[in-house]
């Protein structure tokens, strides 16, 4: 599969050189923005745009100055266009010949805004509704797909349907977008299998400067952080378990999610409550400036994805253990992090070896920042967001 090469320039990416960019949402804005994980100029790169027009398809009605920074320079509009309720149902799966009413309406939106480029993130029902409509009015469309929707884990039938469905949307999307974007490289497979060639270029993580870690010495004990949303799929417990065979390490947990309950629980049964501390929310600036404090980063995952939250500890120059992932899936971890086998004995040997050794960690650390500031480093990846929305723009 063949790539588009996406080259930063200056002459296209010049800020305010283009006026309107119309961006369509499924998910409220207010829960991104309470989270404290919003990126400056998120949702307008390198202030290419002078406005940014929001048709949220919910009741949600974001913060304006919170909003503010996530468009830079430009003004930000919020245009509401809720889903009927059971959508699903009424449109016979999400159906194009059954959504008439909300294309119209999205398209109505759409010519009163005169936007240059029409912006979907994740291929929902919102991604959808930006294909037709910018088929349908020749204004240029960019869908960028934030996972793989080929793999989901599902509790019970009912939530496996409902993820077949989700992932049949997604096909559909991709496979009918004018411009796609991937976010890392382990979701090429995916793209592959449909036969549709995206543009690959990493989210813009931090906001800013990550500071760097500065000396590789540990003070008595190893201070260890592990950054994730808590939910199945993404379980701590073989970490825990290694933690509480090592009594040199501390580690601080940051997340929540439907199984933080349960890894809080584990934590105690373990007899880490003098070592384990859980913090449910930190703001992502403040975060992304203490993690150079911290020894190291350990994490779980199964999802085929580069979390962000494993590429902001690497570009603060920790070293950082994950699980290794199997089958189809593309790493951008290989030989940076040290990918361990996913099992207690994995993670202490890690762990114990990092512990005992300050050559070590500084090494696994420095390869992790070298990977960082050559595959995701914040102002290049912008750069090159703004040069995409540029090109693509009318």
């Amino acid at each position: 599969m063949k790539l588009h090469s996406v080259v930063p320039n200056s002459t296209l990416a010049t800020a305010g050189s283009h006026d309107r960019l119309l961006v369509l949402l499924t998910d409220p804005l207010s829960g991104i923005i309470t989270k404290g994980s919003v990126v400056p100029r998120y949702y307008n790169p390198g202030n290419v745009f002078r406005e940014v027009h929001f048709l949220l398809l919910n009741e949600d009605h974001p913060d304006p100055e919170r909003l503010k920074f996530m468009v830079g320079e430009a003004n930000a509009f919020v245009h509401n266009l809720p889903l009927p309720p059971r959508f699903f149902v009424r449109s016979l799966g999400w159906q194009p010949i059954a959504m008439g009413r909300l294309i119209r309406q999205t398209a109505e939106i759409a010519i009163s805004v005169r936007p240059g480029l029409i912006r979907a993130y994740c291929a929902g029902i919102n991604a959808l509704l930006a294909n037709h409509v910018g088929r349908q009015l020749g204004i240029p469309s960019l869908v960028s797909v934030h996972s793989r929707p080929d793999f989901w884990i599902a509790s019970g039938l009912k939530q496996s349907l409902r993820e077949r469905a989700i992932a049949a949307l997604a096909d559909r999307v991709v496979r009918g977008a004018g411009n796609t974007l991937a976010i890392y490289q382990p979701q090429l497979p995916y793209f592959r299998r449909l036969g549709v060639e995206p543009h690959l270029i990493h989210n813009v993580i931090a906001g800013k400067e990550v500071p760097y870690k500065k000396t590789y010495a540990i003070d008595g004990q190893l201070k260890l952080i592990s950054v994730g949303r808590q939910m199945p799929g993404k379980d701590i417990a073989n970490l825990l378990g290694a933690v509480a065979m090592l009594p040199g390490v501390e580690l601080t947990v940051v997340g929540d999610g439907p199984t933080h309950a349960s890894q809080v629980r584990r934590a105690e049964e373990l007899g880490l409550r003098a070592r384990c501390r859980f913090i449910r929310t930190w703001d992502n600036s403040d975060l992304c400036d203490n993690l150079q404090s911290y020894d190291a980063f350990a994490a779980h995952s199964i999802y085929p994805e580069t979390p962000k939250a494993v590429m902001e500890p690497m570009l603060a120059g920790l070293p950082v253990i994950m699980n290794r992932n199997r089958g189809d899936y593309e790493s951008e971890l290989e030989n940076a992090a040290w990918l361990v086998e996913d099992t207690v004995e994995g993670y202490r040997t890690a762990l114990a070896a990092l512990f005992s050794s300050e050559p070590h960690r500084r090494d696994l650390g420095l390869a992790c920042l070298r990977r960082a500031l050559a595959v995701w480093e914040p102002v290049a990846t912008e750069a090159k967001h703004a040069e995409l929305h540029a090109r693509l723009a009318r």
